[in-house]
């Protein structure tokens, strides 16, 4: 199955858990062996800082990704860490 740029962009992803990471923001393409390397997902939730909003970013390398539909991209649970530490 192929997904074009446009789709994989504001794709949601989620862990295998099920938990809400954020959407594809964007991603880095290896030019040598033309796959793509790592995504950039943009967590929905603002950070509030002094002079406005910062918004969470997760890189996820493509060898956590479990899968990808035209719905959703799975990713491994160890991508989030317990908020404890």
């Amino acid at each position: 199955m192929l997904i074009q740029s446009k789709e994989l962009l504001h794709l949601s992803v989620e862990t295998q858990a099920g938990y809400f990471l954020g959407k594809v923001s964007g991603f880095d393409i290896d030019v040598d062996t033309h796959t793509i390397a790592n995504y950039y997902v943009r967590a929905m939730t603002p950070v509030n800082i002094l002079h406005g909003t910062l918004y969470e970013q997760f890189i996820i390398s493509q060898r956590m990704v479990i899968s990808i539909t035209k719905e959703k991209m799975v990713v491994e649970d160890s991508v989030v860490r317990d908020k404890k530490e």
